[in-house]
């Protein structure tokens, strides 16, 4: 497994039979109550022949498809469309789709991670991610001196402060960061600058820096510069509600709007038992087919150990599985999103990263490498 290429070899007519076992195992749940299945309504059974019928359509379209983006998206070890759902049908492992226009009911409603602010442990050291350690106590009693002189709008007591908690701990970026801030609040926006880019040397992944720098520039009326930083800002804390609005407000000041759709994918996938031929697979509408590649990667015995050898794993990710799931969504996106913009530039896999992946897991652009990171902030740029 593994080998593409051309995908059109493969008939329409596998997709029928595809079809017809999915229907079938339907009307097989409906009259064999002696495994102990539950009766299905009519309305279960519309609700399957109405996906398996988006499914069908969807392999057509991204057939079609491939032959437009074949030089970009092409990949000799990933199953798209037709491919998939012929192994899909070739199984001995059926999988039952139904859907739902409310996934929230099944899996609760979706939590997208805030970071913490870095005020105290939240640390990294130039080169690590996310190492958390304290700080020396004189250094936490400094700053909680001159984090209470700024709450009492003594500004010029919490730089004194700071600044000495900097020099007693100058591997870490947030006394500058702080400091940096005090400057931004009477005005001294050189010093501010100055202060902020040398916190950011120091931790690349201080959010709360960089947030700083751009509301700097910003008043520096330097509009590009404080985009720039805002939108790494935003990378940097992906699921934080103030940097969104920030965005919304920055892009005003640039006489843009800000494009804020997204696509993040859920499905619920299980069997009754360890050894059940039975695997059910719930989804929105828009994400049967990522749920049904997902569910086979999942469930279809040995397919992800026969992928890993020539799997692209990015930050822990298994981008290779990622990408068969997106072809399998990919033909119902394309009305509603700019999902063939997005791979004719080049794009896929920050795609992945930043609308799929990043608001469940926002840590993943933290943890991906500086040069994958300024690609994120330039596809977000571009298509947002």
């Amino acid at each position: 497994m593994g080998k593409t290429g051309d995908i059109t070899n493969l008939t329409n007519w596998s997709l029928v039979r595809l079809y017809c076992r999915v229907w079938m195992a339907g009307e097989t749940a409906l009259l064999n109550t002696t495994r102990g299945w539950q009766m299905r309504t009519f309305n279960d059974l519309m609700k399957r022949l109405i996906i398996t019928v988006i499914l069908l359509v969807g392999c057509v379209s991204s057939a079609d498809a491939q032959d437009d983006t074949t030089e970009i998206i092409i990949d000799g070890t990933i199953h798209y469309g037709n491919e998939l759902y012929s192994l899909v049908e070739r199984s001995n492992i059926t999988y039952l789709w139904d859907i739902t226009d409310s996934i929230d009911s099944i899996l609760g409603k979706l939590e997208r991670p805030v970071l913490p602010p870095a005020l105290g442990t939240f640390e990294t050291e130039r080169g690590r991610v996310l190492d958390l350690y304290p700080f020396p106590d004189t250094v936490v009693f400094l700053m909680d001196v001159a984090r209470f002189a700024f709450k009492r709008n003594e500004y010029l007591g919490a730089i004194h402060f700071y600044r000495k908690a900097a020099e007693l701990a100058p591997d870490m970026s947030t006394p500058l960061a702080q400091l940096g801030n005090c400057y931004y609040t009477i005005q001294e926006f050189d010093s501010a600058r100055a202060v902020l880019l040398r916190a950011i040397d120091i931790n690349p992944h201080d959010f709360t820096a960089y947030w700083v720098l751009a509301d700097t520039y910003h008043r520096m009326d330097s509009l590009d510069r404080a985009w720039d930083h805002l939108l790494m800002t935003h990378l940097l804390n992906r699921n934080e509600e103030d940097i969104r609005k920030a965005l919304f407000r920055y892009r005003a000041d640039m006489g843009m709007n800000w494009d804020n759709w997204e696509f993040i994918p859920r499905y619920h996938a299980y069997r009754d038992s360890a050894d059940s031929m039975l695997v059910h697979v719930t989804s929105h509408p828009v994400c049967a087919g990522y749920a049904l590649a997902k569910a086979f990667w999942e469930f279809e015995p040995g397919y992800r150990e026969n992928m890993a050898p020539g799997a692209d794993v990015i930050a822990g990710v298994n981008m290779t599985e990622e990408v068969e799931a997106f072809h399998m969504a990919y033909p119902l996106l394309r009305d509603s999103l700019p999902i063939d913009d997005i791979l004719f530039a080049g794009y896929l896999h920050e795609f992945i990263v930043y609308e799929m992946i990043a608001p469940k897991h926002p840590v993943i652009l933290l943890t991906i490498d500086p040069a994958s990171r300024q690609r994120v902030a330039e596809y977000v740029n571009r298509f947002h």
